[in-house]
């Protein structure tokens, strides 16, 4: 090795003849309307909510807290939610944003919130929910949106009818 002149460990600035540099780099392909959340693997749309809020607690701290509990608000709860939500409507924004899309007689509109809802003629008229507030417009064949009408079917069990209009007290699907 003497004869060679080699060099080892971080002294060394020279590049030997021959010597080639080896450089990896990773590139992840992300369309900005496709969902994040693999629907599919879940069979309780509350994981996915409880997962979401673990997940913004462990980015906001910008580290993992070694198993330190972090009390969850419902606020937290309801932000976690808002996010599934949007995420799920990703799937049809293209037929949202055009003039004559699937769901244009439907007249959505963004809340404040950013989310797509429906109702606001019918809310002059009849009102769908207790608290006046519109419904969120889901994809018809969406897994979230069977996740979301499972947990309204489970919160009552009374049969068909129950488990539609609490359903539609929150979401709206063609």
């Amino acid at each position: 090795f003497e004869e060679w002149g080699l060099k080892y460990g971080p002294q060394r600035d020279d590049i030997l003849p021959g010597e080639k540099k080896l450089c990896k780099t990773a590139v992840a392909d992300v369309k900005p309307h496709t969902s994040l959340i693999d629907y599919k693997t879940f069979s309780n749309i509350n994981r996915v909510i409880w997962i979401i809020v673990r997940l913004k607690g462990i980015a906001r701290k910008k580290s993992f807290s070694g198993g330190k509990s972090r009390t969850i608000s419902a606020q937290d709860l309801i932000e976690a939610e808002k996010y599934v939500v949007k995420d799920i409507q990703k799937s049809i924004y293209c037929e949202l944003e055009r003039k004559n899309g699937r769901y244009h007689t439907l007249k959505p509109v963004l809340d404040s919130d950013g989310l797509w809802v429906v109702g606001r003629r019918l809310r002059n008229y009849n009102v769908m929910t207790a608290d006046s507030t519109l419904q969120k417009l889901l994809p018809t064949c969406h897994p979230g949106t069977r996740l979301l009408m499972e947990r309204a079917h489970r919160e009552g069990h009374k049969g068909r009818d129950a488990t539609l209009a609490r359903f539609r007290q929150y979401y709206w699907v063609p």
